[in-house]
């Protein structure tokens, strides 16, 4: 059945994806008094900057920090240390390499001296997300499926989704928008742009790399000298101690991926063999063991085996963008149509922010020329 929530004029903006540039789009056109609602498909905001809990140990096994390079981004960044919401982390950074195939435990670690500071949100990544999206309305667990364009403007269409799943029987109608941000990965929004060939265009021109992650509970803390490294061995590309982020929980926790390579090579596996793949890289380039073998998880498992730190496995679909844009984010002034995300500004957290900036800043400019006499 599809509901229809049609009104009679157009109200201001609707936001398809409440990652970091969606809600940043979302909360800087609100803070300049437009109307605006926020469609995200999972419980909250957070995007790929996402969280999960199991028991004492917690895991951001999505984007790991954040720099800081750009202007804007450094004037903003004292107003989220003082809210609490973003720490710097005094990471302790490596390299880590594997010649050969003998065990070396730590012969192939180089400590560095990171470049620049390393900042995260607290008390996890997904909190930036929602700190600034405090106060939005957003619509949760709502999938957009469709979009269509009428004389009064956008309608956004959507159906309910729950634990990752849709359902049909749900089908929603709403709008219309004045204006459309697509603040999703490009090819999921190249997907919704049959109105829109030319943005169609740039976003197919976009892929993304998935990327497997691995979240380790380890009962004692590891004795290593570093709490992120660089991997390069077998499957692994970084692995971090998440534990060693501010204002985490002390159980030792590790955050282990994949390359995309490999991910890619290995995107439809079992998650236990993704897991068991990781896990015994990591431990022969460290050389210390994680455990016991045998407690490999299903990803989908919500329970803790009784006595037993977690193991659990997410499959990113959309994670770094192999061929990112830099303009920003893309702006079609005609049909009131914007498209934002990491994709456009570098593939990075800092990347999103400034996307959402750039996005709403063209939107903002719009509506003024439309009102000037």
């Amino acid at each position: 059945m599809v509901q229809n929530y049609v009104r009679r004029g157009a109200r201001g903006t609707a936001v398809v994806g409440a990652g970091l540039a969606g809600v940043t789009a979302a909360r800087t056109l609100a803070d300049h008094g437009l109307d605006v609602v926020v469609f995200e498909k999972s419980r909250g905001p957070g995007g790929r900057m996402a969280r999960r809990s199991y028991g004492a140990h917690q895991f951001d096994f999505g984007a790991q920090y954040f720099t800081v390079r750009d202007p804007r981004t450094r004037e903003r960044l004292p107003r989220w240390i003082r809210d609490g919401v973003v720490a710097e982390w005094p990471l302790r950074l490596a390299s880590l390499r594997l010649d050969g195939q003998r065990p070396q435990g730590l012969s192939g670690l180089e400590l560095l001296q990171p470049s620049e500071p390393r900042f995260v949100a607290t008390p996890g990544m997904t909190a930036l997300c929602k700190h600034v999206a405090n106060g939005l309305e957003l619509r949760r667990r709502r999938r957009v499926v469709g979009l269509d364009r009428t004389d009064a403007g956008w309608m956004v269409i959507s159906e309910a989704t729950t634990n990752g799943e849709h359902s049909t029987d749900e089908m929603r109608v709403d709008g219309p928008f004045q204006h459309l941000v697509l603040a999703l990965p490009a090819e999921q929004a190249a997907q919704l742009l049959d109105l829109a060939p030319d943005l169609r265009s740039h976003a197919a021109a976009v892929c993304h790399q998935p990327c497997w992650a691995v979240m380790l509970g380890v009962a004692e803390p590891l004795d290593l000298p570093f709490d992120g490294a660089f991997v390069d061995a077998g499957p692994l590309r970084w692995v971090a101690r998440d534990s060693s982020k501010p204002g985490r929980p002390s159980a030792e926790s590790w955050v282990l991926h994949a390359g995309p390579e490999w991910s890619s090579a290995h995107f439809d596996d079992d998650p236990a063999d993704v897991c068991r793949a990781l896990i015994e890289t990591f431990e022969h380039v460290a050389g210390r063991s994680t455990g016991d073998p045998g407690r490999f998880r299903d990803k989908d498992a919500t329970e803790l085996a009784a006595g037993r730190p977690p193991v659990a496995a997410h499959r990113w679909r959309y994670s770094m963008a192999d061929d990112p844009l830099d303009g920003g984010s893309l702006w079609d002034e005609q049909l009131r149509l914007g498209l934002c995300g990491d994709w456009c500004a570098g593939s990075r957290v800092e990347g999103a922010f400034l996307s959402g900036l750039s996005i709403a800043t063209a939107i903002l400019t719009a509506v003024r020329r439309s009102d000037a006499p």
